[in-house]
């Protein structure tokens, strides 16, 4: 088992957290997140297409009253973005708001994944790019 799988409880709150308003770089520091996984946001927070929905989107909770789910969106007038965590120890089946385009962060080794719906792992938390409603654009 890797150092990442072994702490996957603190590098989901460290990914939830560091995306937040004003938050950042202090979650990484005060849990203890592996060094390759701060890298990996790190090198999320500074690619330019992330970089811009984080800076200019909009920050709206998505599903609070679902127990164990931590997530939230961010978006633009054209570009989303929604970060979900399992902060349980079981798996947890949740709808994606949309189309997945890309997969930008997975603390464990697969996304399980089925069409508009994912099932997290206990502390799983994944970050997707995607598209609302039921047709791409392109």
């Amino acid at each position: 088992m890797s150092e990442l799988e072994e702490n996957t409880q603190e590098t989901m709150q460290a990914a939830l957290a560091y995306f937040l308003p004003n938050e950042k770089r202090e979650a990484c520091e005060m849990l203890e997140v592996p060094e390759e996984f701060s890298a990996r946001l790190e090198d999320l927070h500074k690619n330019p297409v992330v970089r811009r929905v984080w800076n200019l989107g909009e920050y709206e909770p998505y599903l609070p009253e679902v127990s164990g789910l931590r997530a939230y969106l961010r978006h633009t007038r054209d570009q989303w973005i929604i970060v979900m965590g399992n902060d349980s120890t079981t798996p947890l089946t949740v709808e994606i708001p949309g189309q997945v385009l890309y997969i930008w962060l997975n603390n464990q080794k697969k996304v399980n994944r089925e069409e508009r719906m994912v099932t997290l792992q206990p502390y799983q938390v994944v970050v997707f790019e995607y598209y609302p409603g039921n047709e791409l654009p392109f």
